[in-house]
């Protein structure tokens, strides 16, 4: 768990140093099913800066992905647990 809260504390740095957007609802189980997808497309693909440029939970997923490496999918849901859990809304 703190290496998955770590990697928030450095995301919204990023978030707000970069003045991102942080356009992220609620977190249903749809949101969650794009949270994974986007964990596990950070193995196979590299996302554009524009479509980073909107912080959604797909490419919230993808930056995760992208520090973390791939894990199984018990570690993803727990990551986006902990993401629902501490989501007050948008940090930006």
């Amino acid at each position: 768990m703190n290496e998955i809260k770590k990697c928030w504390q450095e995301i919204g740095a990023e978030i707000k140093a970069d003045t991102l957007k942080d356009d992220r609802a609620h977190c249903d189980n749809r949101r969650r099913g794009q949270f994974q997808t986007g964990w596990k497309a950070a193995q196979e693909r590299d996302y554009t800066k524009r479509t980073l440029k909107l912080l959604h939970w797909n490419n919230l997923g993808y930056r995760y992905g992208k520090r973390l490496g791939s894990r199984d999918e018990d570690y993803i849901k727990e990551a986006c647990r902990y993401l629902a859990k501490n989501h007050d809304g948008p940090l930006a």
